[in-house]
């Protein structure tokens, strides 16, 4: 991890120079930048300001030894809630995650260059998040998929109460749900898939 924050902190740094790919055509950092413009045309906003921020915010934690004793220690703290059963729960788990807190206001309010930084990131990913939720294809998917939640859902309360009067009832009920999930359904899912380029 040390590896990768020096590596993203220099100021050269491009997906070219972090991604080991031995092949002239570079496929795998060429995939990654079409997704990048990908997801830019998706929520109308280009992520370069937002990714130079986060240069820079990784570069003052490299170079700042109590930034990056706090990344250190909110890392560890994570790795031993998700390692360690029960450990969440515990009283020592609360202590040191309120002293998390407290140290992570008194670096915010020691060095105001730190504090732009970080409330220019997160303005940053407000826009990315405004972005998503305005975007009307995402909405249109959105929709589409709460309406498919729903028919699942109404399907198989359908076929619940069929059962209840006849078992072949309910089965001729769950057999035209399924035919028309996969006759309706997954074909216009997987049409609209079919022009989306993936990389090798």
């Amino acid at each position: 991890m040390d590896r990768g924050l020096d590596s993203v902190s220099d100021p050269d740094f491009t997906l070219a120079t972090f991604i080991a790919d031995p092949t002239p055509e570079q496929h795998v950092p060429k995939a990654i930048e079409c997704l990048k413009i990908f997801f830019e045309r998706i929520v109308n906003v280009s992520f370069d300001p937002f990714l130079e921020k986060f240069k820079a915010i990784v570069s003052m934690i490299v170079c700042d030894r109590d930034l990056k004793s706090w990344f250190d220690d909110s890392i560890n703290e994570i790795r031993r809630d998700l390692s360690e059963p029960g450990y969440v729960r515990s009283d020592d788990a609360t202590r040191k995650r309120k002293q998390l807190r407290i140290r992570w206001r008194a670096l915010l309010e020691k060095d105001e260059k730190w504090k732009s930084n970080i409330d220019e990131l997160k303005q940053g990913l407000a826009q990315i998040d405004e972005g998503i939720s305005q975007d009307q294809d995402l909405q249109r998917i959105k929709a589409a998929h709460q309406r498919l939640n729903n028919d699942v859902e109404q399907g198989l309360i359908d076929a619940s109460r069929e059962a209840e009067t006849g078992f072949k009832a309910s089965v001729d009920q769950v057999t035209w749900f399924w035919q028309d999930l996969f006759k309706v359904y997954v074909p216009r899912i997987m049409s609209t898939m079919k022009d989306v380029p993936i990389p090798r």
